[in-house]
């Protein structure tokens, strides 16, 4: 599967929040929503490694490529499943 060079990767992505949790009632502790309702990450730049749900969880924040081949509720909405496990 064939990865396009960041800036495109990275508008792909609809900032849906689902991959961060938002949709099972335990988000990232640094999943955020913008005045238009779009999620982000306060943390973006060094989000991965272990991080804390808003329940006290602890989870991972690993790459979306990695996470692709996962269930996750709401993941029928991320664009990434959509591009990239339409083409396999």
């Amino acid at each position: 599967m064939a990865v396009p060079e960041k800036q495109e990767f990275e508008d792909i992505c609809i900032r849906c929040g689902g991959c961060c949790g938002i949709f099972d009632g335990a988000p990232c502790e640094h999943l955020r929503r913008d005045n238009e309702g779009t999620t982000y990450c306060t943390v973006y730049e060094n989000r991965f490694g272990s991080h804390r749900t808003l329940t006290g969880r602890v989870m991972e924040c690993i790459p979306i490529m990695d996470k692709l081949s996962e269930d996750w509720i709401g993941d029928h909405l991320c664009a990434y499943k959509r591009k990239y496990l339409d083409q396999e």
